[in-house]
């Protein structure tokens, strides 16, 4: 490290520190907050640990682990450690509480709830679920555990709902592992579809929302989808850009005389990965549009080429008189084609 970087990374840590006092005017608000948290804890020791612990992590410590933080409130060590890593208490009353005050403070009828796996890298085999698997946070396969998360969005702000952690098939069938790290035998090897299935079913019906997102590591499972669809949810899916899709519009390709077909007689339509149809498009053609979905009126912005709109939304028979409705920036653009509901243009790729 050059002595100016140093220099300027001291000046950038010293403009970071924030000192406790900043945090008084807060510690009321924070204070009330936690009421309702306290009062979902079973036991009457966890009430009281919620409220040391809190001192702790807006304390002056350098450190705040639980040694430091027991010392600061004049207990013993082993009291917050026990609470925090070992005591015998459910955080499902907690993640109540949680939804509850997002829903009164955030719901809206047009709210989003997206899921989104994440993972955190780990160096140690020892955490409950680690392994090498994918890891987004790196952009590799490595050492890691994985956590899917419910999110929710609505005009007002964001906030996070509920998780799970995963839990890989190695360790759901390991006794040993499981024994040593205290994993609940109620807690199996669930998909993270799986996952976000159940984190929905559980919340779906109390939280309002008119869609679901997700990522292509979600929106590649068919059954995911279908599950989806199954229970009415509108959503918007990423898929990974190998997916194969079918251009029903256009022609198929001309068979060249082998195998039962003669020469010259249209073959069927192929499934192709996207990113072809991507390729044999003229990028001259594309513009940027707004898409206003029936009624919602929820505002996308997309490419789309002259004359058509080759994308897919599904499961919204119900939102009007035209299935996707585009509103057109530029004036060179040609009218883009309105799909009726039922149309089988408007169906998923496989």
């Amino acid at each position: 490290m050059t002595p100016a970087w140093a220099q300027r990374q001291e000046a950038l840590l010293h403009d970071c520190v924030v000192a406790p006092d900043v945090f008084k005017h807060m510690v009321e608000r924070l204070r009330d907050f936690v009421v309702p948290y306290q009062r979902a804890l079973e036991t009457a020791a966890g009430k009281r640990n919620v409220y040391r612990y809190l001192q702790g992590l807006l304390s002056h410590l350098p450190r705040k682990n639980a040694e430091d933080i027991a010392t600061f409130v004049d207990v013993e060590r082993l009291v917050l450690q026990e609470f925090i890593g070992t005591a015998s208490w459910h955080y499902q009353p907690l993640v109540t509480v949680l939804v509850g005050q997002v829903v009164d403070r955030l719901g809206a009828p047009d709210g989003i709830i997206a899921f989104d796996p994440s993972s955190f890298p780990k160096r140690g085999t020892h955490s409950v679920g680690v392994k090498r698997q994918w890891c987004g946070h790196r952009g590799k396969v490595d050492n890691c555990q994985v956590g899917v998360y419910m999110g929710y969005v609505s005009g007002g702000d964001h906030a996070l709902l509920d998780f799970r952690l995963y839990l890989p098939e190695e360790w759901a069938r390991d006794a040993h592992k499981r024994q040593e790290c205290h994993v609940p035998e109620e807690v199996q090897h669930r998909t993270r579809q799986e996952q976000c299935l159940e984190m929905l079913d559980l919340w779906g019906e109390q939280v309002p929302h008119g869609w679901v997102t997700g990522d292509d590591e979600l929106g590649r499972h068919t059954r995911f989808r279908q599950q989806l669809r199954e229970q009415g949810e509108h959503y918007v899916l990423g898929v990974p850009c190998t997916t194969t899709i079918r251009d029903l519009e256009a022609p198929g390709p001309v068979s060249q005389g082998r195998g039962s077909r003669g020469a010259g007689v249209p073959r069927p339509h192929q499934h192709l990965p996207i990113v072809i149809h991507r390729q044999a498009l003229d990028l001259k053609q594309f513009h940027l549009q707004i898409v206003k979905i029936g009624v919602i009126k929820t505002e996308l912005p997309l490419e789309s080429p002259i004359g058509r709109a080759p994308f897919a939304l599904e499961n919204l028979d119900d939102v009007g008189e035209h299935l996707i409705k585009v509103h057109e920036r530029s004036p060179t653009v040609h009218p883009t084609t309105f799909w009726p509901p039922g149309d089988r243009r408007c169906q998923s790729p496989r």
